[in-house]
């Protein structure tokens, strides 16, 4: 059942109220005042409220203390046996979650895993992610406190790993052939055992290591044989085939074998004479002779008394696909079938990739995150730009947004162009142009239009062709003939004109490439760096690049806590930053005050060893 956390008043015996000032003085100073008043405070309880029973039962762990013991996790890249110190034992993270002393509210672990479990359950259910929710109203809120304006943002992404372990092709068939056993119903384990055990003794990584290279692929093939065979066994047991563990041999059969069936072969055997029935057909011409019935046609009659028809089992050959047609998306582990595998610059990666977003005007007082997503690590970055940016424009209203040159592309530009975005990228993709030869970015260019040749000859005829998408401009032969650069130009001699044909996206490109010369552009380039160091400040929560978590939905609720954490931060230091600038006066003032005080201290003593008397006490 759920209950909100409505316990806000002070314990004045808390062991807060009773630390010396001193202490209590560095309390105060610490991130544990600032969190609270700045997430712990503004977190939704009765958002979280569709998780627990309508039914009168025993109250829920208070909401807000369990969503940000979580995001504390992702501050301090704490393990949940960390977290769960920290809770019971250090003073900031108690204080943080709006306790005054130490032990006046404990947890189990278990309550822990039980909350992220309905987490994932309703997501699962609904499709609303609740912590992705939270990371918007407390973003949207300091955006708006701050003034921070959000009209010009930057964009990155980065590879994140999943928490599994890479497994060759028999090492993930020879484990869901092992994981799919463990489910079965004991009496047929015990039926399976015989026959697949030589592949249920040892662990799959074991078996793997003791063969040789050669001996890979007989043994590939044998466990693809018996993944077949469990499959087509169970195929109409319900409850078996809603298993995860059989839902993984369909996979693995699918993705790593060749699985053909032969055709059905019929053979017709001719029936010895003394299995002929009396009343078997006598003559076509009398086909009522015996019995007076007409039970069969004549031909299917004379197959049924005079041959044996027999049909052969159906054929079923296993091969082993070839490396080079495993898909990218194939199962990577049976521990987090949700996990990919992509190759770039060299290196391997299994899991997924982030992307962030974030402001940049150099005017703001602080940057803060506007946007954290969770994709397989197959998606490219002109998908997820696509994807982003009309979330972003309906939540934040950005205007530009600057980016690396992966994410532009015509599916990125066709929609930031209708949400009224302006896509800048740094760089553009493709090959460098030869600077011994000119191209389209030379030509003078308005609206991807041509307005002038590179020396300013404007064309003679320009034809367009919507529907193909592409432009071909002609010049004049006299005129370009003559043209001392004709022999690097991009025209192409005709018999009466010179001519340059070019799509509509090549133009789009040539623009761009002449606006990454302009000097405002560039410097709107220079914003970008700044946010690589946004995802080192995620990858630092890694470990080895890899989260402690398996599972998309699971790393997608670990990246947004980090999220959470991560502008946290960044609102702390602008804040304690802002406060250190303030500070200067009253330190000051304190100085003067101790300065003066001093001074009258000193004449005092003075007085008093000199023996002078002041004038108001009367001399004995």
């Amino acid at each position: 059942m759920f209950r909100e956390n409505k316990k806000y008043q002070v314990n004045l015996f808390g062991i807060v109220h009773q630390l010396p000032l001193g202490v209590k003085k560095m309390l105060d100073e610490s991130w544990a005042p600032a969190f609270r008043k700045l997430i712990f405070d503004r977190i939704d309880e009765k958002r979280y409220a569709v998780l627990y029973s309508d039914v009168a039962s025993r109250p829920n762990f208070p909401v807000n203390v369990w969503v940000g013991l979580e995001i504390l996790k992702g501050q301090f890249d704490y393990t949940d046996e960390e977290l769960m110190h920290q809770w019971h034992f250090n003073l900031l993270t108690a204080y943080a979650l709006g306790q005054e002393g130490l032990g006046e509210l404990t947890i189990r672990i278990r309550t822990i895993y039980y909350n992220r479990e309905r987490l994932l359950e309703y997501e699962a259910k609904t499709g609303h992610n609740l912590l992705e929710e939270e990371f918007k109203s407390i973003t949207d809120d300091a955006l708006k406190e701050l003034g921070v304006d959000t009209s010009m943002q930057r964009m990155d992404s980065s590879f994140v790993g999943s928490f599994i372990k890479k497994m060759s092709r028999l090492e993930i068939a020879v484990k869901v052939l092992q994981n799919f056993h463990k489910e079965l119903p004991e009496e047929d384990q015990k039926r399976w055992q015989p026959l697949l055990a030589d592949y249920l003794e040892e662990e799959a990584q074991h078996l793997s290591f003791r063969l040789k290279r050669s001996e890979v692929e007989a043994h590939l093939i044998k466990v693809g044989e018996w993944l077949f065979k469990l499959h087509e066994a169970y195929a109409q047991d319900e409850k078996i085939t809603g298993l995860r563990s059989y839902a993984h041999v369909g996979r693995v059969l699918q993705e790593q074998f060749q699985v053909t069936k032969e055709k059905e072969q019929t053979a017709i055997e001719v029936k010895p004479a003394k299995e002929i029935s009396p009343a078997s057909r006598q003559n076509p011409a009398d086909d009522e002779a015996t019995s007076g019935l007409n039970s069969y046609p004549p031909t299917g009659q004379v197959l049924s008394e005079q041959f044996q028809v027999v049909n052969e089992e159906e054929k079923t050959s296993i091969e082993v696909k070839p490396a080079k047609e495993i898909s990218a998306s194939s199962l990577q582990n049976p521990a987090d079938d949700t996990a990919t595998f992509r190759r770039k610059g060299g290196e391997e990666h299994q899991g997924y990739v982030f992307n962030v977003a974030e402001t940049c005007s150099p005017a703001n007082p602080v940057q803060l995150l506007t946007d954290i997503a969770l994709y397989p690590n197959t998606t490219y970055d002109e998908a997820i730009a696509a994807e982003r940016v009309p979330h972003l424009k309906e939540r934040t209203n950005v205007g530009e947004m600057i980016t690396d040159a992966n994410f532009t592309g015509e599916a990125s530009e066709k929609v930031c162009a209708k949400e009224g975005v302006v896509l800048i990228p740094t760089e553009m993709k493709g090959r460098k142009l030869s600077e011994d030869e000119l191209s389209l970015k030379d030509f003078q260019l308005a609206e991807a239009r041509v307005i002038a040749c590179p020396t300013g000859l404007s064309p003679a005829r320009e034809i367009h062709n919507e529907e193909k998408g592409r432009c071909v401009i002609r010049f004049s032969r006299e005129l370009c003939g003559g043209c001392p650069m004709v022999a690097k130009c991009p025209v192409v001699e005709r018999q009466k004109f010179y001519s340059f044909s070019f799509s509509d996206r090549q133009a789009v490109v040539a623009q761009r490439r002449q606006e990454l010369d302009q000097e405002n552009y560039r410097e709107k380039c220079r914003l970008r760096p700044a946010v690589e160091g946004t995802v080192s400040q995620f990858k630092q929560r890694t470990h080895n690049g890899k989260l402690r978590v398996r599972g998309y939905r699971r790393a997608r609720n670990v990246v947004i806590l980090m999220a959470i954490a991560i502008n946290f931060r960044r609102i702390w230091d602008y804040l304690v930053a802002k406060d250190s600038h303030q500070a200067p006066f009253p330190i000051v003032a304190a100085l003067l005050f101790a300065f003066v005080a001093t001074i009258f201290a000193a004449r005092r003593l003075r007085r008093s060893l000199t023996g002078q008397t002041p004038i108001s006490q009367p001399v004995c």
